[in-house]
């Protein structure tokens, strides 16, 4: 997986399979519409807003400095072939759908655990913070 959009981009690929677009779609046209613009700026500052999601995959409030270094490293990261049920990103990206009004529940089946009281907190005050909910 491509470690962001706009290095996907100017490596000459045509997008990324990752689930910020769904969450900010607005934000995805942006950084595209930069690129095609040859607005590199532009595609700096959409791109640092899905730097700052790492609460929305991770249930845990970070600063969005701290945001932007975690998520750089972890997704420099091998990826594994197994599912590792300490992994919440299923149930935290259904609950973000869920909060932003989309008919979606936040169930998932074991080994994946549901989304707790205090991590749907910490994703609508980051979805908030972001302009996405």
């Amino acid at each position: 997986m491509t470690v962001l959009f706009q290095d996907c981009l100017e490596a000459g690929g045509a997008g990324v399979f990752c689930p910020h677009p769904l969450l900010g779609p607005k934000d995805a046209k942006t950084i595209w519409q930069a690129f095609k613009d040859g607005d590199r700026k532009g595609m700096e500052k959409a791109q640092s807003k899905f730097l700052q999601t790492l609460s929305l995959f991770s249930g845990v409030d970070f600063s969005p400095e701290d945001s932007a270094t975690i998520f750089k490293k972890i997704m420099q990261r091998p990826m594994s072939e197994k599912p590792d049920p300490s992994n919440q990103n299923h149930s935290l990206l259904k609950e973000a759908l869920r909060l932003q009004g989309f008919p979606i529940t936040n169930r998932v089946k074991l080994p994946y655990q549901p989304v707790t009281p205090e991590q749907s907190a910490i994703l609508k005050k980051t979805l908030e913070s972001l302009g996405w909910l």
